[in-house]
């Protein structure tokens, strides 16, 4: 159960975030959500993404709600590529209190969320190996439940193999009635 729990969730993370419409409309696929883009503007391939584009995206919705309870969703390798980030001199930007202690899950004092479910393989200028980061205040989206999940179990097509069919329906649906509360960093690359 916990695997088809957690396979569940991982494809609702994707569609929310990244859903073209096809099944739902996710945040990137909404219209007047605020970008920034990774590198900067002159970064037509994609780029890593620097300190200053984190800062630019928590203040691009000019708004103090609009920072209040957000939090960051990204990919778990831009979330190390953020972590590891150094200065001019080599010394990291981000301290945790040193090399034995676990980094904190927060960037630029707001909650970071590492979703493996989001692309790697987006494409920016003649980079095919980008992904997003999603930032913005997650109680000003609206995530429904259309239709309870149903689980539903035959052997019956499969009788002379010994095998059992199964298949889970439900009905989800996810909206951004604000959309400019929320802002993404396109073009990120691992480098």
């Amino acid at each position: 159960r916990e695997v088809i729990a957690e396979q569940i969730g991982y494809e609702l993370d994707q569609e929310i975030l990244e859903g073209d419409g096809t099944n739902l409309t996710g945040l990137n696929a909404t219209s007047g959500v605020n970008t920034v883009d990774a590198g900067g503007s002159t970064a037509t391939n994609g780029a890593a993404v620097r300190f200053q584009d984190l800062a630019l995206a928590l203040y691009k919705a000019q708004h103090a709600s609009t920072r209040n309870n957000a939090a960051w969703f990204m990919h778990p390798d831009i979330a190390a590529t953020i972590v590891g980030m150094v200065d001019s001199n080599n010394q990291p930007v981000f301290h945790f209190g040193g090399a034995d202690r676990t980094p904190t899950e927060m960037i630029l004092g707001r909650p970071l969320y590492t979703v493996p479910a989001l692309s790697r393989t987006q494409t920016k200028g003649t980079s095919t190996d980008c992904s997003t980061i999603y930032f913005g205040p997650w109680r000003k989206g609206l995530f429904g439940i259309r239709r309870q999940l149903t689980f539903e179990v035959t052997n019956q097509a499969s009788f002379t193999t010994d095998e059992v069919d199964f298949r889970m329906i439900g009905r989800f649906d996810c909206a951004f009635p604000v959309p400019s509360a929320f802002t993404k960093i396109t073009g990120c690359r691992v480098v």
